[in-house]
């Protein structure tokens, strides 16, 4: 392959200028006018203004690449055939995938897949290895390690077939609605920078919104991380760099939601300020890596607002301004304190979204015991060796980063300060994350989501270590290449072995160590759904179901119906009729329990359904029959459906 350069600097500035235009298309919307017709065309018209005015302004631009080499014909060869076989190995697994993507219900995709699927995964890092050992060239590693991530992100959009997970369903309609009326009502607080984003494109090419969304973040992340570092690498001619993500986990970019694509563009944005960029120069003008980390906060300011507080610490640091440098600590320092001061913002205005802080709890040991066994590295094998690996090794890559990063921090006195700044972002995200899972008062969550916010930000905080850890780790596998052959080897076994266990640990596990709690949406869900809403005669109804029919019935027929802010499915963010769901399937499917669900809907109908793989389902399905006036069987008894008619005399 030649030297890319150029694609480089292309990629970036189109980028940029995307990235630009979506923050216009963000406040526009939130201005109150609609995004779509001249909504389009004239945030665009000034995106394209602010370039122009901004490269006038800069009378002598930076070239960040400057050494252009014209590569031989031999050494074009040798790049495009590894090049080609990284790609390879990539299509065969999308294909696989492809053949293997279902409409039933799935607990984990992986015993759909053949077994040589994470073999082959584990095998793309290690022959990206020993290229970049070999052919030093950072647009090969680029295209190896995009392959690679690529290979792991595209398996849930090809296996689910109908949609993976429940958040997606409910951006999709949301999306849906922002394309066809040009606007959302209430308007969200966040999230519109994917919203912007996922509707410009599909009016542009035409695509169908739900295929735009879909691909949306397992495509960018695959382009973006790889690329993000072999920017940086360019300045230090250290490819093994690029290997060194394989500390990044990936299951944020297995599937589209805010989240996941608020962290790439977090991730790439932090990436783009490595340490290299303070010996060399930039490698891009600074301006994007805040334009990215503006753009993250528009979409999910969970992951947005602390990487572009950091962003700015970085930028700031570096200025020559003496008092500019000692206010970066004060950054430094928000940077993880932003989001709980964000929480308690929101609940001082009586924001649903506010949460409550008892901090009593930071100082009780029955608070602090199930998160310390929580972080125990050592699990049980229970004789399935690679269902504990794959524990292992999602436990220890957190810990490897941690003590990387504070290698990185004593051995390179070159980048120390600015190293110190991350370190000390990283560790106080972190303890705003304990804080969080300790005193944090989620009750507008249910049960099982009230830990989320703190492992986001546990995740936020491995990002702000990647700028120290993931240059040491890169520097440490440099070494490993000049080492002795038992080291070598060992090193590129311990590779495949690592990316293979962060892959299986992506997507969904259901094994003898991680049981999965979720079930995906199938056919016989959107049948259930459609049976119901044709059996209801046009009258209004609410539905008792798990979230896997809910999304269905969101997919089906968007947000079709609401009774004074209550979706008639249970959506289950901790509502009530999702809480007289979990009533009536664990403990009372009685008439009571169904009139307290028509009352909150606003219907006379009320339906439950049960699944053949819901907790005591036979049991369930005997006690509704006694109550309900009629029901339905789907699919041979997969789904029972029952009926109760509030108004019959």
């Amino acid at each position: 392959l030649p030297d890319a350069n150029g694609l480089l600097r292309l990629f970036w500035g189109v980028l940029s200028t995307t990235g630009g235009f979506m923050l216009l298309r963000g406040v526009w919307f939130y201005l109150g006018w609609p995004v779509t017709g001249w909504g389009a065309t004239l945030p665009l018209a000034v995106t394209l203004l602010l370039i122009a005015g901004f490269r006038m302004l800069r009378q002598n631009p930076e070239r960040p690449f400057r050494h252009h080499r014209i590569s031989g014909l031999r050494t074009t060869i040798v790049h495009g055939i590894a090049g080609s076989l990284s790609v390879a190995a990539f299509t065969l697994v999308a294909y696989i995938a492809w053949k293997s993507g279902t409409v039933e219900t799935l607990r984990t995709p992986w015993p759909l897949l053949p077994p040589w699927v994470l073999p082959l995964i584990g095998l793309q890092w290690l022959f990206a290895t020993i290229c970049a050992w070999k052919l030093r060239s950072p647009s090969l590693s680029w295209i190896q390690i995009g392959a690679a991530i690529a290979s792991t992100t595209v398996i849930a959009p090809l296996i689910y077939k109908l949609g993976f997970g429940f958040d997606g369903f409910l951006h999709i309609a949301g999306e849906r609605i922002l394309l066809d009326t040009g606007t959302l009502s209430p308007k969200p607080l966040y999230y519109m920078g994917q919203y912007v984003f996922t509707t410009w494109i599909a009016e542009l090419f035409r695509f169908e919104i739900a295929s735009v969304d879909r691909w949306l973040v397992p495509i960018s992340a695959a382009l973006l991380l790889p690329a993000s570092v072999a920017t940086m690498v360019r300045q230090t001619k250290s490819t093994s760099w690029m290997i060194a993500l394989l500390l990044l986990p990936l299951t944020p970019f297995v599937a589209t939601t805010p989240h996941g694509f608020a962290s790439g563009l977090g991730v790439t944005a932090v990436l783009l300020l490595l340490p290299a960029s303070d010996q060399n120069g930039h490698a891009i003008h600074p301006i994007l890596p805040i334009l990215l980390a503006l753009w993250s906060a528009l979409t999910h300011p969970l992951v947005g607002i602390p990487v572009l507080v950091a962003v700015l610490m970085i930028w700031i640091a570096r200025s020559s301004h003496p008092i500019l440098k000692h206010f970066s600590w004060s950054l430094a320092v928000l940077a993880g304190i932003s989001i709980p001061l964000l929480f308690g913002t929101a609940s001082v205005f009586g924001s649903s979204a506010g949460i409550r802080f008892d901090l009593s709890h930071l100082v009780s040991w029955s608070a602090w015991q199930p998160i310390l066994t929580s972080w125990n590295p050592i699990v049980q094998n229970r004789y399935a060796i690679w269902p504990s690996a794959a524990v292992w090794i999602t436990s220890w890559l957190p810990l490897l980063s941690i003590l990387l990063a504070v290698v990185g921090l004593i051995r390179d006195r070159v980048n120390r300060r600015i190293h110190l700044h991350w370190m000390i972002a990283a560790g106080t995200t972190a303890m705003a994350s304990l804080t969080l899972q300790l005193a944090g008062d989620f009750n507008f969550l249910i049960d099982y989501e009230r830990g989320n916010y703190a492992e986001r930000l546990w995740f936020v905080a491995g990002i702000f270590l990647l700028p120290v850890a993931l240059p040491e780790l890169g520097r440490l596998l440099q070494h490993a290449s000049r080492g002795a052959t038992p080291s070598v080897a060992g090193t590129l076994a311990a590779i495949a072995i690592v990316t293979a266990g962060t892959s299986y640990a992506a997507l969904p596990r259901h094994d003898a160590v991680t049981p999965s709690r979720g079930y995906s949406v199938s056919a016989t869900d959107i049948r259930a759904v459609k049976l119901i809403h044709e059996d209801s005669a046009d009258q209004p109804y609410t539905v008792l179901a798990n979230q896997s029919v809910s999304a269905a019935a969101v997919r089906t027929y968007g947000f079709l119906r609401y009774h004074d802010d209550v979706f008639f499915y249970p959506i289950p963010t901790g509502g009530k009729l999702y809480e007289l769901f979990l009533q009536a399937s664990y403990e009372d499917p009685s008439v009571g329990t169904m009139t307290l669900a028509g009352q909150l809907g606003g219907s006379e109908l009320v339906y439950l359904v049960v699944n053949d793989y819901w907790w005591k389902s036979d049991e369930l399905i005997e006690q509704a029959k006694q109550t309900a006036d009629r029901f339905f069987e789907i699919d041979d008894g997969t789904i029972v459906i029952f009926k109760y008619d509030l108004g019959k005399e």
